[in-house]
């Protein structure tokens, strides 16, 4: 059960170029920024090796499920929510609880429409992009171009060693989209690789409008894989140059391409204000983000939320999932730089620790406070809220069949089973960087996949279908033992 307290009231919006009724409408979710996948996770499981820790990340995970919250009807933009379930590491450290924030909205699918946008393209056309990775690039550049209309500006700017911009700032009319298709076709692969002059071109594209812009959204999407040896390399410099123009209101989405992808670089640079990181393997991965959800993808409902925790039982923040929290104590804050709307809902997760060590009895009333402030994208405003959340022990998911989670909640139920996975990677992990016995690896990712088989067949969800198989391979490449280490 949950309740939200509002601290400051304000009127509703019409966010962007949404049309959606004036009605109650959940259809549309929220979903953080930064990483939206583990694409390239599941590709190196799925060529038969363990990936490492720096190759996937909780909120990439999280991201890719829908995790709705039961809450009351919504009114306003975004309205947060929260459920709790009580889990089981697969470590063995006992009984946690885990509470999930999450947000509804009441825009709905059928009635949403992005607002128009100036956007600019940096390709890199180095050599480490040859074969299928520039070709990729190109499938993906043309699916983008046949969702731009006339309201809509794009620049082209190619990167190898040097950068050349292919497209000034073009209006997407027919024949804009036509030169563009042109320009799109010519791209080829060649020399080195300097994502810093690519990306510093394709910033400038964009005019600087200030306070004229009236709801036009400005953003720049990088095409690499994230190997940068000309130039600038170190993360820093590019998070620098990111932050500085999304100072600006200009968004970054970085897509990614590639087994060999430099992952720390495009999540660092995708986790600044206005930013979102995808992975692109495969033909469905381009439909999905540039089909379906390129309107959600470039349409920010908020920015620079900050949640501070408070735990009202005897209980302490052990572990954040979905947003970095500093550290365990009784109250701790994380933040998410941007809440993107969705297809899906998305969730934040926090795992409470009994302050004695033992989950003795289960909590009967709040266990946790969430304090939230957030600048709403529309019009600039900071709100304050403060939701109260409760354990009202699990009745709707017991453990009858997913023994290790009891829960309030189908979307808290979801995001416990991808608890397993994400400790399941982590396993992996743990082995090749030798901190962790294979056999009890082995142990923790049989466990997790029990527990995700079971909530596959109750749930009957495709996407844990996806996990029960992720799981199985990875199980499979660590019999191999190291040699399956990359």
């Amino acid at each position: 059960m949950s309740r939200y307290t509002p601290l400051v009231l304000f009127p509703l919006l019409a966010m962007m170029a949404c049309t959606a009724d004036m009605g109650v409408a959940t259809d549309v979710g929220v979903t953080a920024g930064g990483a939206q996948d583990i694409g390239l996770a599941r590709e190196v499981v799925e060529a038969g090796f363990i990936p490492g820790s720096e190759s996937y990340t909780a909120e990439g995970l999280i991201s890719e499920h829908d995790l709705p919250l039961v809450g009351e009807d919504c009114s306003e933009a975004l309205c947060p929510r929260g459920a709790a379930a009580t889990v089981e590491p697969l470590d063995g450290r006992g009984t946690r609880m885990l509470v999930q924030l999450g947000f509804g909205s009441r825009f709905d699918q059928e009635g949403f429409a992005r607002g128009p946008l100036d956007l600019a393209l940096a390709v890199d056309v180095s050599g480490s992009m040859a074969g299928s990775k520039i070709e990729a690039t190109r499938d993906a550049l043309h699916t983008l171009a046949d969702e731009l209309d006339a309201g809509d500006t794009v620049s082209l700017v190619a990167f190898d060693d040097r950068a050349e911009v292919r497209l000034p700032l073009t209006t997407m009319d027919a024949e804009g989209r036509d030169r563009l298709h042109t320009e799109i076709d010519r791209l080829q692969d060649r020399g080195s690789t300097n994502i810093e002059a690519g990306l510093s071109l394709a910033y400038g594209q964009i005019p600087d409008l200030g306070p004229d812009a009236d709801g036009l959204g400005q953003r720049v999407m990088l095409f690499t894989d994230a190997l940068p040896n000309v130039g600038a390399t170190g993360t820093g410099s590019f998070v620098e140059l990111a932050r500085v123009h999304a100072d600006m209101d200009i968004g970054l989405t970085v897509l990614g391409l590639g087994l060999d992808l430099g992952t720390e670089l495009a999540t660092a640079m995708s986790e600044v204000r206005g930013g979102n990181h995808f992975t692109l393997l495969e033909a469905e991965d381009i439909r999905t983000v540039f089909d379906e959800d390129f309107d959600y993808i470039v349409t920010p409902v908020a920015y620079d939320l900050d949640v501070e925790i408070r735990p009202v039982t005897s209980l302490h923040v052990e572990t954040g999932l979905g947003a970095p929290v500093d550290e365990a104590a009784g109250t701790v804050r994380f933040g998410v730089s941007t809440l993107f709307f969705s297809r899906s809902n998305g969730g934040l997760g926090v795992l409470l620790a009994p302050d004695d060590g033992v989950l003795a009895a289960l909590p009967d009333d709040e266990v946790v406070h969430f304090v939230l402030s957030y600048e709403q994208a529309a019009d600039g405003v900071v709100v304050e809220r403060t939701l109260r959340v409760a354990f009202d022990g699990g009745e709707s998911w017991t453990g009858d069949v997913y023994e290790s989670a009891a829960a309030d909640d189908e979307g808290v139920y979801k995001m416990a089973a991808l608890v397993d996975v994400f400790d399941a990677l982590g396993a992996g992990s743990a082995f090749c960087e030798g901190s962790l016995d294979g056999g009890v690896a082995a142990d923790r990712m049989k466990r997790a996949l029990d527990r995700v088989e079971a909530a596959d067949a109750e749930l009957g969800d495709r996407s844990f279908a996806d996990e029960r198989e992720l799981l199985s391979k990875l199980r499979s490449n660590l019999s191999h033992g190291a040699s399956r280490c990359l």
